[in-house]
């Protein structure tokens, strides 16, 4: 009973609920192989099976949810005005409850503009500041695909 149990133990150890801290000049974007420099942009995929998968951008990090939609069990993405005196993770927000700006004058990591905020009151007063449009989460993978991922490889495969 008592190694059943320390079996139990172990495989629930390995499975990640929430996520994890972003090494800044350390860890490697999943998507595009690039070092994660920005706090602001990095963004996180957990895996059904448990697995971490860290990105520079949210357009990164959107790009492989297209790729591995039925693999993804939650996405985390970053509150742009909460990463700077964040600490740990508790900038990171559910990424399919958030909202976006894009083409506002901040640019990102790879290029798209994607600035994430946890709320809507947030989303707002950036765009009141930097100009550009509010999207869903949704609408950021539409917008991903049809401004990027399409562009990139029309084949419609992922090619580093």
């Amino acid at each position: 009973m008592k190694r059943i149990l320390a079996l139990i133990f172990l495989a629930l150890a390995g499975c990640q609920s929430g996520p994890e801290p972003i090494n800044i000049g350390q860890d490697m974007c999943e998507y595009c192989k690039m070092i994660i420099t920005d706090k602001r942009f990095g963004s996180e995929v957990i895996t059904k099976k448990g697995r971490v998968y860290k990105f520079d951008s949210i357009e990164c990090m959107a790009a492989y949810y297209m790729e591995n939609e039925s693999e993804v069990d939650k996405l985390y993405a970053p509150d742009f005005y909460k990463a700077s005196e964040a600490k740990g993770t508790e900038y990171l927000f559910d990424a399919t409850q958030g909202y976006y700006v894009i083409g506002s004058d901040q640019p990102s990591p790879m290029g798209l503009g994607i600035v994430g905020f946890s709320t809507k009151e947030s989303a707002e007063k950036f765009q009141k500041e930097h100009g550009g449009t509010i999207k869903d989460w949704d609408e950021i993978v539409l917008y991903v695909k049809t401004e990027w991922q399409d562009k990139l490889n029309p084949a419609g495969s992922h090619a580093h």
